[in-house]
This record gives structure tokens, C-alpha cells and sequence, in this order.
């Protein structure tokens, strides 16, 4: 709760009418999601936003970023997440705002799953959570707007979590694709979340970490494989 009033906070009580940097960006494919959600129209040939339009540009359906935003599928951060069609229907800055609340929310569970997993005392947990809530470069990249293709780097401590998970001994073969399909399930989410550079970063800390157990090679490849079959 603490950390949900911190991000709360953060991004100034919800009114996240930024106009700088990658909140420009940030904006107008919040809003195209929006208005093709609301509207029922393919998101591809929306036309407007709901937001002033001097707050992108003085070209009309223009963004200052380019006009390569208006077609929404035409860049590599599109935005398909079950959550994101749920929280569509509130005005634009508590959509932004919830959209933060739960990319934070699954950073938060594996941070959770940590510490019932070592046991850590009251100490231990309070210190875990201060760093995970105030970790400059979390706060660096949401301050700038990167919601959207950066927002997985909340999902770190469930990312190792799951590593970890994967990396320990099966108890038999059925154990070992269970693991396969949560960790290709979990690799998924962030990619309908518009994470493309996180994903390559998490796959190669991964390779790097598996490599050390060579009985989990094999779970390893089939896991790449669901991965690339789910991304595609």
C-alpha cells in the first residue's frame, strides 16, 4: 500500500500531464489505445486524441515525435496487455496512473515471493522494499515517460524469481514444463506490454545464468521455443 501511494505520489497525485521528454510520446499511445478501445475502432485508422492538441504539436493529429505515433501499429511498442483494454474507460491521466500502479503491483508480488522464499525478518523485508519503491533507475525511466517499452524493469525481482524457479531441481519431467510455460508466460506479458528491449535483456541474463546448469539446457531450449511461438 505504501508503495502504491509512492508511485501515486511520484507521478504528482495522478495528474500526469507532463510535457517533456517521452511523455510526448507516452501520451498519444495511451490515448490511441483509448479511444480504439472506447470507440471499437481498429487502432491502426484512429484519428484523434482526447488531450489538448498544442500539447502535442501545432500540426493537428501530428505528434511532436513524428507522425509515425498516429498508425499505431507501425512501431515496435504496441500496447495489448488483458489490463490495459480493462483500465480504458477512466479518463486518460487515472488510466496512466493505474497502467503504473500494476507494472509496479507485479514488481511488488515478486519482491514477496522473495521473502517468504529466504525467510527474510521485518528488518530485512522493510529494507528489500525501500530499495525496490525508491530505486533511482525506476524512477529515472518513469519520470521521462518510458511507460510502456520500459515498465518491465518492474518485473525484475518476479524475473529472477522465476529464474531461480526455473533453475532448481525438477521433481519430474511434468515439474520441468510447468516451469518452461510460467517463465514463456511470464516473457509474454512483457512483451503485451510493449517491452521489446526488455525482453532481449531478461532472454540474455537468462542464457547467461542457465549456461551454468547444464541439466536445465534442454527445459531451456524448449522454453526459447514456447517463447518465440507466443512472441510471434
Amino acid at each position: 500500500l505504501l508503495g502504491i501511494i509512492h508511485w501515486y505520489l511520484f507521478i504528482n497525485f495522478g495528474y500526469t500531464e507532463f510535457n517533456m521528454y517521452d511523455w510526448v510520446y507516452t501520451y498519444p499511445l495511451h490515448d490511441l489505445l483509448k479511444i480504439s478501445i472506447t470507440t471499437f475502432e481498429i487502432p491502426y485508422h484512429a484519428k484523434m486524441y482526447n488531450l489538448p492538441i498544442e500539447q502535442y504539436s501545432d500540426v493537428k493529429f501530428e505528434a511532436t515525435n513524428g507522425p509515425w505515433i498516429i498508425r499505431w501499429f507501425a512501431h515496435g511498442h504496441p500496447l495489448v496487455s488483458p489490463h490495459l483494454f480493462l483500465i480504458s474507460f477512466f479518463d486518460l491521466k487515472t488510466m496512466i496512473t493505474l497502467n503504473i500502479i500494476f507494472h509496479y503491483s507485479i514488481g511488488f508480488l515478486g519482491i514477496y515471493f522473495w521473502i517468504n522464499k529466504l525467510k527474510l525478518t521485518i528488518f530485512s523485508s522493510f529494507y528489500l522494499i525501500l530499495l525496490f519503491n525508491l530505486n533511482g533507475f525506476l524512477i529515472s525511466k518513469m519520470s521521462i515517460g518510458h511507460l510502456g517499452f520500459c515498465s518491465a524493469y518492474f518485473y525484475i525481482p518476479l524475473f529472477l524469481f522465476l529464474l531461480n524457479f526455473f533453475c532448481e531441481k525438477n521433481t519430474n519431467f511434468t515439474d520441468g514444463i510447468k516451469k518452461v510455460i510460467y517463465f514463456a508466460l511470464f516473457i509474454f506479458l512483457c512483451k503485451l506490454n510493449g517491452n521489446g528491449q526488455n525482453i532481449y535483456q531478461f532472454l540474455l541474463v537468462s542464457s547467461i545464468f542457465v549456461f551454468f546448469f547444464p541439466n536445465r539446457w534442454i527445459y531451456f531450449i524448449f522454453f526459447l521455443i514456447l517463447s518465440f511461438l507466443l512472441l510471434s
